[in-house]
């Protein structure tokens, strides 16, 4: 299962389904990285691969990796940035997956930027598999399975502006 990050709404929906249909059956779960599953996907090729989602207001989910001998090697946690932060460490030349990649190659045009072919570019259930197969995660039952939101939710950010205000 994909546990994030990505839009509080997706990952609250696929978390209630999986939920729904694995725990009358108690069949044991594997939550993944959405952003390590988009770098499974491109496991054809060879070298860095910055997985980015659009965050909205200004902020992307993002993690790169790089692919070599057909492995994906993590090189930074998944975040959630603004876009002149990921500029700080996106290497020219990298290869661009997620719903956020023309974002990316738009915002950072100087960079030799590569995009993905856009049947590799979107996270697939096979890439979600595999990196479960590949990767270490824990299986677990299904009321264990957690999303990460690596970030506090809009209306969370507006009532804590709210009460700062009032303060």
């Amino acid at each position: 299962m994909s546990v994030g990050p990505g839009s509080y709404t997706g990952l609250r929906i696929g978390l209630a389904a999986i939920k729904g249909m694995a725990l009358p059956y108690e069949t044991p779960c594997v939550g993944v990285s959405t952003l390590l599953s988009l770098a499974y996907n491109l496991l054809p090729f060879e070298g860095v691969v910055c997985a980015a989602l659009d965050a909205r207001v200004g902020q992307v989910f993002t993690a790169l990796f790089r692919i070599e001998d057909g492995r994906v090697i993590r090189l930074t946690e998944d975040s959630a940035m603004t876009l002149e932060a990921l500029g700080q460490i996106l290497p020219d030349s990298a290869m661009m997956c997620g719903d956020g990649a023309h974002l990316v190659c738009s915002h950072f045009a100087q960079k030799k930027l590569r995009l993905a072919p856009a049947a590799l570019r979107y996270q697939r259930a096979a890439s979600v598999a595999q990196a479960a197969i590949s990767e270490d995660y824990p299986v677990v039952s299904a009321s264990a399975l957690k999303a990460e939101y690596h970030r506090k939710s809009q209306a969370e950010r507006e009532r804590e502006a709210k009460q700062q205000l009032e303060e």
